[in-house]
């Protein structure tokens, strides 16, 4: 499951002269970003240029997405925890073998 968070607070660090996050805030709670996976610069949104973070937070996969034009950051927190779809693959081989 995935959660999608528009105009979030981003904290930046300066580094080496960029700025780069290590934390932000979505529904006042604060997530520090442990890692980060890669950064892509290209379309965040339909047609629209800006650059997108995928880090690691509490042990979830997040997107941070920056929009040029707005100005402003979209968050999408990626969660396999919830419903239980990190069991999910197991479940239908399970099934498969009943089907047999």
């Amino acid at each position: 499951m995935r959660r999608k968070y528009g105009n979030a607070k981003v904290d930046l660090v300066k580094i080496k002269g960029k700025y780069i996050p290590c934390a932000f805030h979505v529904e006042k709670e604060v997530f520090i970003i442990e890692e980060i996976l890669s950064i892509r610069k290209g379309m965040v949104k339909c047609g629209t240029p800006g650059l997108r973070y995928f880090v690691k937070t509490q042990g979830k996969e997040t997107e941070l997405l920056f929009d040029n034009t707005e100005k402003s950051w979209t968050v999408i927190i990626h969660d396999p925890q919830v419903y239980g779809e990190t069991d999910g693959p197991q479940r239908v081989l399970e099934d498969l073998k009943y089907l047999n």
